[in-house]
């Protein structure tokens, strides 16, 4: 048995709002992140990557199934 996160009639709205989501929000680190390299330095770019992708580590770690 398997549970359904969405409805079969809106399966294909879901898949176009994650697709949307997740490149709006790549558009935006890799701004973000591309300002700081080009403004600070690219050591500082990377190390803005590294905390992101540090606290999105332990966002995802504190997600129960």
């Amino acid at each position: 048995m398997t549970a359904e996160i969405v409805q079969a009639e809106t399966l294909a709205m879901s898949y176009g709002a994650l697709g949307t989501i997740s490149g709006a929000t790549k558009l935006v680190s890799s701004a973000a992140v591309g300002m700081v390299w080009t403004a600070v330095s690219p050591v500082w770019g990377f190390g803005l990557a590294a905390l992101l992708m540090a606290g999105g580590t332990l966002a995802l770690a504190r997600v129960r199934n």
